[in-house]
C-alpha cells in the first residue's frame, strides 16, 4: 500500500495562537505580542527554539518547546479547528523552513528494495 504524506503549516499567527490556548504546565504564556520566527538549530532533535516580541515590555524573549509538546499543541489546535486529521495516520512535528508544520502520515513507508522477490 503506498503511503500518504500531509503536512499542515501554520503561520506564526497561527503557532502564537495555537501556544497561548493550550493549557500545559510546559507551555508558557505569551500575552500580548507576536512571534518573530520559528527555528531548530542544527542536529537539534528534541526541542524548537521560538522568538517572541512582547508588544507590553517591548522586549524580545526566546524560549524552547520540545518537539514533543509542540506536536500536541499543534494537535489540539486543529481539533479545535476541526481540520481533517486521519485517526491511523502517524503524526509529528517538523521544520518547513521559517514554519511548522505537523505532518501525517497514513500507510506504510516500508518499500521492498526488490519488489519482484
Amino acid at each position: 500500500m503506498p503511503a500518504e504524506v500531509k503536512n499542515i503549516i501554520f503561520t506564526h499567527e497561527e503557532i502564537f495562537n495555537t501556544i497561548n490556548s493550550f493549557e500545559g504546565p510546559d507551555i508558557p504564556r505569551l500575552g500580548e505580542g507576536k512571534i518573530l520566527s520559528v527555528s531548530s538549530e542544527p542536529g537539534e532533535t528534541d526541542h524548537l527554539c521560538v522568538n517572541f516580541l512582547s508588544y507590553g515590555r517591548n522586549i524580545e524573549r526566546q524560549f524552547l518547546i520540545s518537539y514533543a509538546n509542540f506536536g500536541a499543541i499543534l494537535l489540539n489546535y486543529c481539533i479545535k479547528l476541526k481540520i481533517p486529521m486521519a485517526r491511523k495516520a502517524s503524526k509529528s512535528s517538523r521544520m518547513m523552513g521559517d514554519h511548522v508544520s505537523l505532518e501525517l502520515v497514513l500507510g506504510t513507508k516500508n518499500v521492498p528494495v526488490n519488489p519482484a522477490a
